[in-house]
């Protein structure tokens, strides 16, 4: 009877932390801070947690590409530079307590970026919880949201750490756990990399007015 009810118990927990996600019309899960019920309230617009300086892009490009500019570039060029950095995710990103759970948004942006990237050593995800990055910029025509679960983290990313990056001024990276969660876990951000040339950036740069 005991081993019954023990398995009765995961199922419904199981059931319960899967219905805690919001999904769109192909079955991707969408991040709690885009969904109609939260943007209200995660408003990642007014969030600035790290704020890198502006730089002149074609200058770094014409440093690092032997004096070619950015529209002079070819197939093989340098596009960025890295910060390395040891960022405690949780105790520096804005915490939510939401009704469905709580939720850590942290953001990385530079007005004059082409791209921006972040890489995380040891990089896992709990049972029911996500963790998202998300081009924190629109329009994003160019990407969407990339969302990391439980036993679906790619190989590569076990073995080598999480490295994304985002083709916009602004990255947001947003972690949830479902009400319930009892282990814990944490992301240290290692690396953030800045780009000025390759990504579509320079694109959104102009279509936004600051």
């Amino acid at each position: 009877m005991k081993k019954i009810y023990l398995i009765s118990f995961i199922v419904m927990v199981a059931l319960q932390l899967k219905a805690q996600y919001v999904y769109d019309e192909w079955g991707d899960i969408i991040p709690f801070s885009l969904t109609e019920k939260y943007k209200g309230v995660v408003k990642t617009d007014e969030i600035h947690s790290m704020v890198l300086p502006s730089y002149n892009n074609d200058s770094l490009s014409r440093i690092n590409n032997n004096g070619k500019g950015l529209d002079e570039l070819g197939n093989v060029f340098a596009a960025g530079f890295y910060i390395d950095t040891l960022i405690d995710f949780k105790q520096n990103a804005e915490f939510f307590e939401l009704e469905d759970g709580n939720l850590w948004v942290y953001t990385i942006e530079s007005r004059t970026a082409n791209y921006l990237s972040i890489q995380i050593m040891d990089f896992d995800v709990l049972p029911g919880c996500y963790f998202s990055i998300i081009p924190g910029k629109y329009p994003y025509e160019m990407q969407e949201p990339e969302t990391y679960l439980y036993g679906e983290i790619p190989e590569r990313v076990k073995e080598r750490g999480l490295d994304r990056s985002v083709d916009n001024i602004k990255m947001v990276l947003e972690y949830f756990e479902p009400k319930g969660t009892r282990e814990d876990i944490n992301y240290i951000i290692n690396r953030i990399t800045y780009g000025y040339a390759g990504g579509f950036g320079q694109a959104l740069i102009k279509s936004i007015r600051f």
